[in-house]
């Protein structure tokens, strides 16, 4: 796919991951005391990913889809990470198992960690 195709892809898919976006802003709003939510990701979420990576990335087993682990940093700011398993019942699992594929999906660094512990404090001072 050439760069501008991707562009353009990329621009038609903005709006519906956005809608995602919100989804969990949503959460967060109405599960204040949560930093970590784990849910199935929607259609265009999948997509961008393939339009910006490498297809072949993405070729999962038999029965499996792909999730999002979202991490909020501080309200209204949020990280996502992408894994893929089995489908899984019920809602919301609790906060440490979606801490918990977020790390294993993201392998932060200490100086990750350090610095959004900096910011994050400056942001609570001011």
């Amino acid at each position: 796919m050439s760069a501008r195709a991707v562009r353009r892809r990329v621009e038609e898919l903005t709006p519906a991951v956005d809608r995602a976006l919100d989804a969990d802003r949503r959460f967060f709003g109405r599960h204040a005391s949560r930093s970590y939510r784990l849910r199935p990701a929607f259609p265009p979420e999948v997509e961008l990913l393939a339009v910006l990576n490498e297809p072949k990335q993405f070729d999962l087993p038999p029965n499996w889809i792909w999730f999002v682990a979202v991490r909020q940093l501080l309200p209204g700011v949020r990280v996502r990470a992408f894994g893929a398993m089995a489908p899984r019942g019920g809602d919301d699992p609790p906060e440490t198992e979606c801490r918990a594929f977020f790390l294993a999906w993201t392998r932060p660094t200490q100086a990750f960690e350090a610095r959004f512990a900096a910011l994050a404090s400056r942001e609570f001072r001011s």
